[in-house]
C-alpha cells in the first residue's frame, strides 16, 4: 500500500507569503500607532488648553520665564524688550494662583519679572503696573518660597567655565551652558572632526550610526536656515559656526520604530554639544520644532533629502572672557528620579 505524502508548500513561496503578511501588519500598523498617538498628544499636552493640568501650565510659564532670561543674558538687551512675552507670563501666573496657587516654578518666574524690571529701571523705563501685578503676586508666595531668589542671568568667566572640564565628566556637565555670546576667533576644523568623532560613540539602536552632521559655510543657506527656525535674530552673526544635526528614516523599519530617528538623533546631538564644550568651544542648541512647511523648507535650503530628519541646529564659537548665562534652573531630582 502506498503512503500518502504531505503537500508541501515550495519554500519561496513561504517567503513571500511571510513577506506579503508583514506589509499587511505594517500598512495597518503604521496609521493606527501615528493615530494613537495623536490622539495622545492632543489629548493630554498643552495645546488646545495651556492650563489643562498643573503640568501643563507649569511648562507654558518655564518656557516664557526662560525667554525672558535669554533676553536678559544678551550683550544689549533693548529696553522693554520681550514686553509681549511678559504679559503672557503675567497672565498666565495670575491663572496659576488663582487655580493651583503659586508653586516653585512660578516663584522662579516672578524673580525673573523682578530682574527684568530692575534691568529696565536703570534704563529709565517703569511699569506701574506690571509693579502692581507682581505686587499681588507676590503676597500669594508660601512662606517656604518666600526666600528663594533664583532665576534671571548670571555671568561666568572664561576660565571658570573650562578650566574644570579637564579634570572630569562631571564638571563637563555642570560647566556647559548655553551661551549667546562669541567672539570672532574661527572655530578650527580640526576640532570640529575631533568633536564629531567624539559624538560618534553615541548609542544608536542596533548600532546603525544614522546621525549626520552639515557644518553651515554657506552664507545664504545659512541665513535661509537661521530664518526658517527663527528663534536667534539677535545674534545670528556672532557665532562662527552653525551645524545642523539629522537623522534619516531610511535606517528603520516598522511602525514600533517610528520616533527612533529622533531619539537616536537626540543623543548624537547631546554628546556632539558635551564634545565640543570639553574641547574649550561654547554652544547653544536651536529647536528644529517645525511644522509640516517649515520642514519642507529647511530641507529644501539646506539641500537634504526627503528622508532626512532635522534634528537641531547647535552654534558653536569661541567665547570671550566675561558671559552672561541664563540661570535655567533645573528641577529637584526627586521630581525627576522615581524608582518603582
Amino acid at each position: 500500500m502506498l503512503e500518502k505524502k504531505e503537500a508541501k508548500l515550495p519554500a519561496g513561496f513561504k517567503t513571500k507569503l511571510g513577506d506579503v503578511y508583514r506589509y499587511l501588519k505594517e500598512y495597518i500598523s503604521l496609521p493606527a500607532d501615528f493615530l494613537y498617538d495623536f490622539f495622545v498628544y492632543a489629548g493630554k499636552s498643552g495645546t488646545f488648553r495651556t492650563a489643562r493640568t498643573q503640568k501643563t501650565l507649569q511648562a507654558y510659564i518655564i518656557r516664557l520665564y526662560h525667554g525672558i532670561e535669554v533676553g536678559l543674558s544678551y550683550p544689549d538687551p533693548k529696553p522693554g524688550f520681550g514686553i509681549k512675552t511678559v504679559k503672557r507670563l503675567l497672565k498666565a501666573l495670575e491663572k496659576c494662583e488663582k487655580k493651583f496657587g503659586i508653586d516653585y516654578y512660578a516663584k522662579i518666574a516672578l524673580n525673573v519679572l523682578y530682574k527684568y524690571v530692575e534691568f529696565n529701571k536703570q534704563l529709565g523705563l517703569e511699569f506701574l503696573e506690571l509693579n502692581d501685578r507682581l505686587k499681588r503676586l507676590e503676597s500669594k508666595v508660601p512662606e517656604s518660597l518666600k526666600d528663594d531668589k533664583r532665576g534671571g542671568y548670571e555671568t561666568l568667566d572664561r576660565k571658570d567655565i573650562f578650566d574644570p572640564v579637564k579634570t572630569d565628566f562631571e564638571s563637563v556637565i555642570r560647566t556647559r551652558h548655553s551661551f549667546r555670546q562669541y567672539t570672532s576667533e574661527k572655530v578650527e576644523t580640526e576640532l570640529l572632526e575631533k568633536a564629531v568623532k567624539l559624538a560618534m560613540r553615541s548609542p544608536s539602536a542596533c548600532n546603525r550610526q544614522q546621525a549626520r552632521v552639515f557644518v553651515l559655510e554657506n552664507k545664504k543657506v545659512r541665513e535661509r536656515v537661521l530664518r526658517i527656525q527663527n528663534n536667534q535674530r539677535g545674534w545670528r552673526d556672532q557665532p562662527d559656526r552653525i551645524l545642523l544635526v539629522t537623522s534619516s528614516v531610511e535606517y528603520y523599519r516598522q511602525s514600533r520604530e517610528r520616533y527612533a530617528a529622533y531619539i537616536d538623533g537626540g543623543l548624537f546631538a547631546m554628546t556632539l554639544v558635551w564634545a565640543l564644550h570639553s574641547l574649550g568651544i561654547g554652544t547653544c542648541c536651536l529647536n528644529l520644532n517645525l511644522d509640516k512647511q517649515g520642514i519642507k523648507k529647511l530641507k529644501k535650503a539646506a539641500g537634504l533629502s526627503q528622508s532626512d530628519v532635522p534634528i537641531m541646529l547647535i552654534t558653536a564659537g569661541k567665547l570671550p572672557e566675561k558671559n552672561n548665562i541664563a540661570v535655567s534652573t533645573r528641577r529637584d531630582v526627586n521630581e525627576v528620579l522615581t524608582i518603582i
